[in-house]
Parts: C-alpha cells; structure tokens; sequence
C-alpha cells in the first residue's frame, strides 16, 4: 500500500517500476488499484469461471495487520455464498470474457465491486473444492478436452 499522503515516495515508486529511465516503448506497464478499505474486516471474493458461468467462490480474510488476501501471503479461505449483486457483475462481464478468449478466469471482488481479472492463473480450485465438496477440475477439463477436439476438428471455429 502507497500513500498517496507521500508525493515523493509515490512518484519515486511509480518511476522505479515503470523503469523511467528507459525509452518508453520499452518502459514496463504498471497497474495501479483503489485501495478498498473494506478489504481488511470482509476480505475479498474470488469467483471461478468457465465460459462465463460461475464454478464456484470462496472469501479470502486477510491476517492480523494485513491487506493482503493471498494464501501465499497469510489469507485464509472460507466458504463464500454468492450475491445476487456478485451474480449480475458475473453475467454483466460474461460477453466480454467470452469474446476475448477468456473461458477460465477467477473474479477478484471487495464489497461487492470487481477488483481484478485474474486469466494467466486463476487460482482457487483445490480450496473451493475443499470448501463446497465438489470437483470443479472435472468440469475444466471436460471444458478443454471438449474444445481442443472441435479447435483440431474446425480450427476456425469459435468456443461456446
């Protein structure tokens, strides 16, 4: 977390990681995030999923004197009911998801706003499993096995 209370340490931090010291085409891309302040008593809510349908969700709760819900970093994962609200952000963002080419993807939500798209690695599947009893590997699998064959089958046509 970066004051904004500290212009110089922040400018300083920006240029740092942009690498401002080189060409711009070949400075680095940096993304920078509201801090929601909700995210240290609720936690944050990673929704899985594939071809736009909901997989399943768990809550990450951060540790004590923490922001930061990562596993790696102390979070702890607990069972997650979904919102009427995280369900119409789900179906709004549905289309788009779909026609980027993003089939499997894990929502990162605070107090119910999207906060990240997570599609290099959308992590969750064994704590999700493990909370709701289910087996969302089978699903994703069959998802991929399903459409390589029809990609090498038709190669042009489209995902659904």
């Amino acid at each position: 977390k970066v004051s904004t209370r500290d212009p110089e340490n922040l400018n300083s931090l920006i240029q740092f990681y942009v690498g401002a010291h080189k060409p711009y085409a070949e400075r680095e891309q940096i993304m920078v995030q509201e801090y929601v302040k909700a995210v240290k008593e609720q936690g944050d809510v990673r929704i899985l999923l594939l071809n736009g349908e909901i997989l399943g969700a768990m809550c990450r709760k951060p540790p004590d004197g923490s922001f930061r819900t990562n596993i790696h970093a102390g979070g702890k994962a607990f069972k997650h009911e979904i919102t009427p609200m995280e369900r119409r952000i789900c179906e709004q963002i549905k289309p788009r998801l779909i026609r980027d080419g993003l089939y499997f993807v894990g929502l990162d939500l605070i107090d119910e706003k999207l906060i990240e798209v997570n599609c290099v690695s959308p992590g969750g599947i064994p704590r999700i499993n493990r909370l709701d009893g289910i087996r969302i590997e089978s699903e994703v699998i069959d998802f991929v096995e399903k459409h390589a064959l029809a990609r090498k089958q038709y190669p042009r046509a489209a995902l659904s």
